[in-house]
């Protein structure tokens, strides 16, 4: 089997800001904020290691819909939730 696995995370560098709210550099381009997504941890296993990077952060910000999109392209995806439960994607 050949291909590659990426991981993205709001998991790690999180702060603070000074309105007391929880920011990441994961920023949805719909809103121009940190991404409010039911995942905190998202991997991705695709042919290219920048696909499944691609796919990693777009399934982070944009949830199960982006989810089922990335397996329509050909791409394994394991979302954990923020939760704590795990989603399988294709």
């Amino acid at each position: 089997m050949t291909g590659a696995l990426a991981t993205s995370t709001t998991r790690r560098r999180r702060w603070t800001t000074a309105s007391g709210a929880t920011a990441h550099p994961l920023i949805d381009p719909r809103t121009g904020m940190p991404a409010e997504s039911p995942f905190d941890q998202v991997s991705c296993w695709a042919a290219e290691a920048w696909r499944a990077e691609v796919w990693a952060k777009a399934v982070v910000i944009g949830g199960d819909a982006v989810g089922r999109k990335a397996v329509a392209a050909g791409v394994r995806v394991l979302a954990t939730l923020t939760s704590g439960g795990v989603v399988w994607f294709g």
